[in-house]
């Protein structure tokens, strides 16, 4: 039920992809998840009611969430913030609502971990999503997205360990392998490493996106 691992993207419900423009890429195709599929952690009890019923309403706490998204429409600044800040907090309250309807509905806290995300919020959103990954822990793209916001808000040595389970789950996972070289870019000692490895990287797969934007920001840097 994810559209995209990317941290570039948004992560959304599959069903909401056509009213946000979202595209299914590589990273969800690779993964073997049907993005119209809510994701059920090993020991939860879904019937289709409870599914559908999950997936509804986690579809319209993500579209509040979007609800004025580039929209200031001539606010200023601090009125358009508080209007956000509105719509996010709205959001959580109807995704926590949904929670204590559903608790073993590992995708509920994943969407949290979603709405953080889209609102910059790196450390909330990571917390969200390690506890999805609690109830589902072999999940690749759960555990991608987790080391996405950990590299970004700078816990690397941790960002590295959730890149490393993906690629034992999944070893050909789309932007695993980036992800690691990222970290190491990150420390001067382990660069040159990280350098190495993108070039592998591209030396197999010379259309791999997200390595060429890697290794143009280090050539930038030097």
């Amino acid at each position: 039920m994810l559209v995209s691992a990317c941290s570039s993207h948004v992560q959304t419900p599959g069903h909401l992809s056509k009213l946000e423009g979202a595209q299914v890429n590589s990273t969800s195709r690779a993964s073997g998840h049907d993005p119209g599929t809510l994701m059920v952690a090993p020991g939860e009890k879904f019937n289709a009611d409870e599914d559908e019923i999950v997936s509804d309403e986690t579809r319209k706490a993500w579209l509040h969430a979007l609800a004025h998204d580039g929209e200031a429409k001539g606010m200023d600044a601090a009125a358009y913030a508080k209007l956000r800040h509105n719509d996010e907090a709205e959001s959580m309250t109807m995704l926590k609502a949904l929670e204590k309807r559903y608790p073993k509905a590992s995708f509920i806290k994943t969407m949290m971990g979603q709405v953080e995300q889209h609102f910059g919020k790196k450390e909330e959103a990571a917390a969200y999503y390690e506890e999805g990954m609690m109830q589902n822990r072999r999940d690749p793209v759960l555990l991608f997205k987790i080391a996405e916001m950990r590299r970004e808000s700078g816990k690397l040595e941790r960002a590295r360990s959730f890149y490393e389970q993906v690629i034992e789950i999944q070893p050909d996972f789309p932007g695993a392998r980036v992800g690691i070289a990222r970290c190491l870019l990150a420390d001067k000692k382990s660069a040159a490493e990280g350098r190495k490895m993108l070039e592998d990287i591209l030396a197999k797969n010379a259309d791999d996106k997200d390595a060429k934007a890697a290794l143009a920001q280090t050539q930038k840097n030097r």
